[in-house]
């Protein structure tokens, strides 16, 4: 379950659509997801492109800023 100050957040960038329109332009084959990569390697290959990168292992999730900007 969400928190209040997440859900706020989500709702407030209209989260739901922005992600349907987003899958919808770049959909792709579950066989070409990340789950089959080691984590650092992909946290590697990320940050050698010049963007910050962290992983978080209990959501699953890879964060990812513009240097400079965290």
């Amino acid at each position: 379950m969400l928190d209040k100050a997440t859900e706020h957040a989500l709702v407030k960038i209209n989260f739901i659509e922005r992600y349907k329109d987003l899958s919808k332009q770049y959909h792709f084959d579950a066989n070409e997801s990340f789950e089959n990569y080691e984590t650092d390697i992909v946290v590697n290959i990320i940050q050698h492109l010049g963007y910050y990168c962290t992983f978080n292992k209990k959501e699953e999730f890879y964060k990812i800023l513009e240097v400079g900007r965290y």
